[in-house]
């Protein structure tokens, strides 16, 4: 197989969903152009420790794994680990999210060796673990608090029927410029001939909790976070959403001891009666007022419910690859496209041959028509049933 790396957005995203694909299909693939369109092309720290990452769980073989390489090429040896454990380190602030995106689906699909006396019940899965270094909160990638408390419950809920596959635990917070972090991610595989589930999302419900965290880390005052609650606080009390109880109780304020230098952010996530989960938020930036932070981040979040679907810009591409690879047919209304989203689907028909198809939907009634943060799509695909053998 091959893959143009510079197609569509031109991103790391191709690696990754590559990378992916390639290891659970067994599918030798060379990708090229890789990020042709990225003002410094070719690979960073955090895409080798990711691509090292599944080659060693695939016990594969790599060529082109250098830094700033345009091209890599991969042969994948078939989906039986030596180990239960592995370690991925960026070796700089490289995003530990964007680690947990390429690994997680193949260790999902990649149960590990069991032990000759292994007596494992059946109603147990098979686990394995992974420690990732880098950053947990950095530009340009979701914080680690999105996957904790956006991505993994709804994953869970729409893939999995409600048993947790994936357990996240935050060993130490990294932050750019030095990163510095460390996750643990604990993955429960798939059983013999377990699928999992297509996604179905058709009714985004009403919203029925906002909340989140705010934070500061290092040499930051905490003074800092509590400015930025009470901004945010404002902000969404002046929203379409501002009668939500429990608003001030439900943001926590929290300060985190030991990084390189000082940061802030804000992290927050919506709940609808229907079960679907949104993530908004924002790294802070040095020399930017607390209140345009704390704007923009509720900006963010605001504007992933009005738009009426099921799924935030960020779940929207990361579910791509599990539609693909779930038995059945997924149906999912989302808002507006984006491009991590049309190239997701271009990787994914490339390496599995799945078509996805986008409907355009009538926008919300209470909707003024002609914003295009109002636009509603079915998106829906026949996955390939993909299973452990």
């Amino acid at each position: 197989m091959n893959l143009d790396g510079s197609h569509d957005e031109g991103g790391g995203q191709i690696v990754r969903n590559g990378a992916s694909y390639s290891a659970l299909l067994q599918l030798p693939l060379t990708i090229r152009n890789i990020r042709q369109k990225r003002p410094k092309p070719g690979l960073k720290n955090q895409h080798l420790a990711g691509i090292r990452l599944v080659n060693e769980i695939t016990n594969g073989k790599i060529k082109g794994d250098e830094l700033h390489s345009l091209q890599v090429m991969l042969w994948p040896s078939g989906l039986q680990p030596t180990g239960s454990s592995f370690v991925a380190d960026s070796t700089t602030a490289g995003a530990i999210t964007l680690l947990m995106q390429v690994s997680f689906p193949v260790l999902l699909f990649c149960p590990p060796p069991s032990s000759p006396s292994s007596t494992i019940s059946t109603q147990e899965s098979p686990k394995q673990t992974v420690v990732l270094k880098g950053g947990t909160n950095v530009s340009f990638s979701p914080p680690i608090d999105y996957i904790i408390h956006v991505f993994n419950p709804l994953f869970t809920r729409v893939f999995c029927g409600g048993y947790q596959r994936c357990q996240i635990q935050i060993d130490r917070r990294g932050f750019m410029a030095k990163g510095g972090g460390q996750v643990t991610m604990t993955v429960n595989s798939l059983g013999s001939e377990e699928h999992i589930l297509p996604a179905t999302l058709l009714e985004r419900g009403r919203v029925t909790r906002i909340s989140g965290s705010i934070y500061t880390a290092g040499t930051l005052d905490h003074s800092v976070a509590i400015r930025l609650k009470k901004y945010v606080i404002a902000f969404l009390r002046k929203s379409e959403y501002g009668s939500i109880p429990n608003l001030a109780q439900d943001i926590a304020v929290v300060h985190e001891e030991g990084p390189h230098g000082g940061a802030s952010g804000i992290n927050l996530w919506a709940e609808t009666s229907t079960g679907c989960v949104f993530g908004g938020g924002i790294i802070g930036r040095p020399r930017k007022a607390s209140e345009e932070d704390a704007r923009e981040a509720c900006e963010e979040l605001l504007r992933n419910l009005r738009h009426g679907g099921c799924v935030d810009e960020y779940f929207q591409d990361m579910m791509v690859i599990f539609m693909a690879l779930a038995k059945g047919r997924s149906q999912v209304v989302t808002g507006p496209l984006t491009q991590h989203t049309t190239t997701a689907f271009h990787v994914a028909k490339e390496m599995t041959g799945v078509e996805f198809s986008c409907t355009r939907l009538e926008t919300l009634a209470e909707m003024e028509a002609g914003s295009v943060a109002q636009e509603r799509y079915l998106i829906e695909c026949e996955g390939i049933g993909l299973s452990v053998k």
